[in-house]
């Protein structure tokens, strides 16, 4: 694509934030108070670089729980043991490399991965900011030598991990198996419940969790009506047959979409249960990574038209026809998208209240200007630029196209 965006959109993994050393400033009488953030839904636990926004400040992702406040403008390591040099565990803000974490209702949830004899060992724990001792609430090995990713939402007062498991018994990739794992967890209770026991993957079907609200999951669902060729099987038999590889690569993707199955799929976090509310064959139904579950409505695409799903009445909603669409997120009441026409782009935004259609940054004829927020509180927007730093902007002079009132983080 030529264009150059001023502002490029979400960006969900990044280079590790230098606020996350343990060279913050310490301010242990801050602690105590105005550690609040929304009790929301959909809340990630963050991965190094993602930051959760309040009104008082923003915790900053990484090995160590940092706050940055905005009334002193100082960044806080939040321990209050005098001479910590919060490098191990028995400092109560560290949480090591590759960890995630966020405030939820009060208290700190954490997903910590660490190898054991080379097996990923995660634990998920909790602890209220004035404690000094984690609380563990679920622990999961994975397969010696595997790669593996978890993904952990807060929302409705559940915890939803989903973790993925890829084992390569040897390296001559001579047998591969795949692993899903759905779990939710009452964080009152602390009562877990296996939604998807796990199971090796035998149908090239994947699981993507995508929000938690109203005791609710959403969870995209995608796989295949047939057995499918792998890529290396559909390319030989092209070349068999004159067909580049270039080529075959190209007409295996279109083989793909022709065969792929989109579904949604809607857990109620209480009985374990689900439901499907909406399917569709390739790129019919798509649905975003993140911002997608807003106001206790999961926003999806189908057939070109944007629909929302309310969670609590379990209604769905069609809301606008949008050809062309390129992306979309959902936040501050409003749904952004940007759609492609003659290679130009052009941002939207559609308010749900009003119901209305906005038309955004310059008229689709220069430079595409796209703010990539990934969180908010009332006032403010916070985003990640085109250099890959954060930096908040408030909304007003978001929606009146003053940019130079973002304030950079980093």
């Amino acid at each position: 694509m030529k264009y150059l965006p001023l502002l490029v959109f979400f960006m969900i993994f990044l280079a590790a934030c230098s606020y996350c050393s343990a060279s913050l400033h310490v301010e242990t009488e801050h602690i105590s108070h105005n550690l609040t953030a929304p009790d929301g839904e959909s809340i990630s636990l963050m991965w190094s670089g993602l930051q959760q926004l309040t009104e008082d400040g923003f915790f900053i992702g990484g090995s160590i729980i940092a706050f940055h406040d905005f009334n002193t403008n100082r960044n806080l390591i939040l321990c209050t043991q005098p001479g910590c040099p919060h490098s191990s565990s028995l400092c109560p803000a560290y949480l090591g490399a590759g960890s995630q974490y966020a405030l939820y209702r009060g208290a700190f949830y954490a997903m910590n991965r660490r190898i054991i004899g080379f097996a990923p060992h995660y634990t998920f724990k909790y602890r209220k900011p004035s404690d000094s001792t984690w609380q563990i609430l679920w622990e999961h090995t994975i397969s010696a030598y595997a790669s593996s990713n978890v993904v952990t939402v807060l929302g409705g007062g559940y915890a939803v991990i989903l973790a993925n498991e890829f084992v390569l018994y040897d390296v001559n990739d001579t047998h591969q198996v795949y692993y899903n794992q759905l779990i939710s967890i009452n964080l009152e209770t602390e009562t877990i419940t296996e939604l998807v026991p796990r199971h090796e993957i035998t149908d090239s079907a994947s699981l993507l969790l995508t929000g938690v609200a109203e005791g609710k999951a959403v969870v995209f669902w995608t796989g295949f009506s047939e057995e499918i060729l792998l890529h290396k099987e559909f390319a030989l038999q092209a070349l068999e047959h004159g067909i580049s590889f270039e080529d075959a690569t190209n007409d295996w993707f279109v083989y793909l979409e022709e065969r792929r199955i989109n579904r949604i799929l809607i857990f109620n976090l209480e009985t374990g249960m689900y439901s499907e509310i909406a399917s569709g064959k390739g790129s019919e139904l798509l649905i975003n990574v993140m911002n997608v579950v807003h106001n206790g409505a999961v926003f999806y695409i189908y057939n070109r038209t944007i629909f929302s799903h309310c969670l609590y009445e379990e209604t769905t909603t069609e809301l606008i026809y949008v050809p062309n669409l390129i992306s979309f997120f959902v936040m501050d009441g409003k749904i952004f998208y940007t759609i492609e026409v003659d290679e130009h782009l052009y941002f939207y935004f559609y308010d749900l209240e009003t119901s209305k259609t906005h038309h955004r940054f310059n008229e689709g004829d220069t430079e595409v200007m796209i703010l990539s927020i990934h969180h908010e509180n009332s006032t403010a927007f916070m985003g990640i630029g085109a250099n890959g730093n954060n930096f908040i902007i408030p909304k007003d002079d978001f929606y009146n196209a003053r940019y130079e009132q973002a304030i950079w983080l980093n």
